[in-house]
């Protein structure tokens, strides 16, 4: 070999390698001399355990030949991989042309030395010869620049790194296994939770939709009336001590405190204050009454009046239906004869055409109005009017008998709304039949007033369908 950086000649079988040099002796700083023996260099402490620890067979590429020197002598490697570098902590030696000793033999001459790891004897490779002590430099130098050297074929590591990739494999199949496992516990332990926690939920869920019995509803309702009854004669009791506690200690202080008592004149003042009031009262009590009594005379009045008038409402109904049924110009000779004269003939008139207004609408509608009185309503102490109907077709049996309340209701925004309450009567007498026919007309509902046409137009058509249903069931 000319320079270090040349690589030497190697076929198809062999592996590259580099060969460093000796250096020279005399060219350290110190001067001295390799001398054959053991290293003066105490050993490594850590490289032991080191060895301990690493259990696992050895890579191809340690598998190099390494030479170790003294303490201050350089070192020759030869093998596979010119990268490879000597151990940090170990003592170096001098390198020989023999061939380096595998590592049985080094874990063999670490435990003569040291006695503390055991030599491995199933090493792969023959044990080489034990390293030669060195007794010239000068010498050793001369027979390798002149002699050419002989370096050993690698050694294949093939059989190591396949039992190191099974035991790799099989350790990777365990701790797989192993989590596998884990994994599987856990996934069975959610699953316990969850099905847990919605046994609790349905429980909690049917605990909450348990119903109450009405004894049970009137036992909270009362034992809540009995609560309140009691915090409130807690409260009383605690102000009333309170009290009393403040009177005792100003009694007991004597002469220091005095009590303030109220004097005649403001006790008197204050009574009279509440007379006036109490007098104030009972005058717009009675001016009520008397306003109440008004009302009710005129109510009374009017009832009389319409009372009267529907009478002769009725009779007229029936005259001229008499009259209609005998000949057709019944109602003009009618009115004739009902001409009125004489000095009160204006009220008369009057209410003639009153009469025959009312005779008009219920011609027209078929829908006649037999009562109409006023009636005061409880909670708003308003006039409601109530209006006794029937609806009697003249070419139908089907009739149908109801009331008609009009009130005032507040409305969304705040005003008063006229409103209508519907109430069949006599609903009790008629078939089943009959009564599915008319629907929602069998039943009270309210609706507005100024949605009076459209409950005429509802009411025509529910009687006609029921009428033309049991003419067809006929």
């Amino acid at each position: 070999m000319d320079s270090d950086d040349e690589l030497g000649t190697y076929d198809t079988t062999s592996t590259p390698f580099r060969v460093s040099k000796y250096e020279d002796v005399n060219s350290k700083a110190n001067g001295r001399a390799a001398v054959a023996g053991p290293s003066s260099k105490p050993p490594s402490k850590s490289r032991p355990n080191a060895r301990k620890r690493n259990l696992s067979p050895p890579a191809d590429d340690e598998d190099v030949e390494d030479a170790r020197a003294s303490d201050d002598d350089a070192v020759v490697l030869v093998g596979e991989s010119a990268a490879s570098v000597p151990r940090k902590g170990r003592p170096k030696r001098a390198a020989s042309r023999d061939p380096e000793p595998s590592r049985a033999s080094k874990a063999k001459s670490v435990s003569r030395g040291k006695g503390k790891a055991k030599a491995k004897t199933n090493d792969a490779r023959d044990p080489s010869p034990e390293v030669m002590d060195i007794d010239n430099l000068d010498e050793i130098r001369a027979n390798v620049e002149d002699e050419p050297q002989e370096v050993p074929q690698p050694i294949q590591a093939w059989s190591l790194k396949r039992h190191q990739d099974d035991t790799g494999s099989a350790s990777w199949k365990k701790r797989e296994d192993r989590h596998k496992r884990e994994l599987e516990r856990l996934q069975k332990q959610c699953q316990d939770a969850l099905s847990q926690r919605d046994n609790l939920a349905r429980q909690l869920e049917e605990l909450f939709q348990t119903r109450h019995t009405e004894a049970e509803a009137n036992a909270e309702q009362q034992a809540a009336v009995y609560e309140s009854r009691i915090q409130a004669q807690e409260e009383m009791i605690q102000e009333l001590t309170s009290q009393l506690a403040r009177v005792d200690s100003l009694t007991r202080e004597g002469k220091i405190s005095t009590l303030h008592f109220l004097t005649r004149e403001a006790a008197d003042e204050e009574r009279r204050g509440v007379e006036r009031q109490v007098e104030k009262l009972k005058q717009a009590l009675r001016d009520r009454d008397k306003v109440i009594a008004e009302k009710d005379a005129t109510i009374n009045n009017q009832a009389d009046e319409i009372r009267q008038i529907q009478k002769e409402l009725t009779a007229e109904i029936e005259r001229s239906k008499s009259l209609a049924s005998s000949r057709p110009n019944g109602r003009e000779a009618l009115s004739k004869s009902r001409t009125p004269s004489g000095p009160k003939s204006g009220v008369r008139l009057e209410g003639l055409k009153a009469t025959q207004a009312h005779k008009m609408y219920e011609d027209l509608t078929n829908i006649l109005i037999l009562d109409c009185h006023c009636e005061i309503a409880v909670d708003t102490n308003e006039e409601q009017w109530v209006y006794s109907c029937l609806y009697a077709p003249s070419d139908s049996r089907c009739n149908i008998a109801f009331t008609l309340r009009s009130y005032n209701e507040a409305g969304e925004t705040e005003e008063e709304v006229e409103k209508v309450a519907y109430t069949p009567k006599e609903m009790s007498n008629q078939s089943p039949e009959w009564l599915d026919q008319l629907d929602f007309l069998a039943g009270e509902f309210t609706f507005q007033r100024k949605q009076l046409d459209v409950f005429l137009c509802k009411l025509y058509t529910a009687v006609n369908e029921a009428q033309e249903h049991l003419e067809v069931k006929e």
